[in-house]
């Protein structure tokens, strides 16, 4: 699924067709579309729609609502005061390293690079006092969270490591409800910082808690998917299936 959301251009309004999608993957149209259906419940075409400029338009939403949970702030070297506890779980959109404190959720990363290099990377930005690979019950809230597809539960307390603009930023993205998007320009007006959305789009590429802190749901002025860390397809694997499930549409 994640080659087949990779042939989409992040920043071009033009989608391919599921007849243009096929040929680009070198597969029948019928193949992958019980692929399509299998994963969103919907065809080729219907999951299309949801990412084109007209859909994602219609979810911008001014950033009024809040989603409610414990928030942390705390600066990036003070993380190697703190034990973290991690583990690696599967989810709709691949497997996830979370990692907490005794305080709260702090790090979530996408375990495509392999598990060691995202311990390694861990290692290597937060210097945590001590890894320890253990279950909580922070896990387990954010997982329940992210199988609701953020929706109707809170999430458990979240503990940022980051600078006091940074986590403005992060706690910001809290705002942006599931089926919902921003513009970066949204966010940087919430923060106090109205020219500032390149600064903004620099902290919003640095989020240490994706999905859980909503990055995906951020959007350029030009209404397409845009740029994601961890790529446009993850991105479009995991707002999909907020989009469809919204009653906007």
């Amino acid at each position: 699924m994640l080659r087949a959301l990779g042939e989409l251009s992040p920043h071009k309004r033009d989608l391919p067709t599921s007849l243009e999608l096929s040929l680009a993957l070198d597969c029948a149209s019928e193949e992958l579309n019980k692929a399509f259906v299998e994963t969103f419940t919907l065809p080729v075409d219907e999951v299309l729609h949801y990412l084109s400029s007209e859909c994602l338009a219609k979810s911008i939403i001014p950033l009024a609502e809040w989603q409610e949970t414990t928030l942390i702030h705390a600066r990036r070297q003070e993380a190697k005061e703190y034990t973290f506890y991690y583990n690696f779980y599967e989810t709709y959109a691949g497997e996830l390293l979370l990692a907490s404190t005794e305080q709260g959720l702090c790090v979530s990363l996408f375990s495509f690079m392999g598990r060691a290099e995202v311990l390694k990377r861990i290692e290597e930005e937060f210097h945590p006092k001590v890894l320890i690979q253990s279950s909580c019950p922070f896990h387990e809230d954010a997982l329940y969270s992210l199988s609701r597809l953020g929706r109707g539960v809170s999430l458990p307390p979240l503990h940022l490591f980051g600078t006091p603009f940074q986590c403005k930023v992060w706690e910001a993205m809290l705002h942006i409800p599931s089926g919902r998007c921003c513009h970066y320009q949204d966010l940087a007006t919430l923060v106090g910082k109205p020219r500032g959305a390149q600064a903004v789009g620099t902290a919003v590429g640095a989020n240490p808690l994706a999905p859980f802190i909503p990055c995906h749901r951020v959007l350029p002025r030009t209404d397409t998917l845009g740029d994601y860390y961890w790529g446009s397809a993850l991105k479009a694997l995991v707002l999909l299936p907020e989009l469809i499930s919204s009653p906007l549409y």
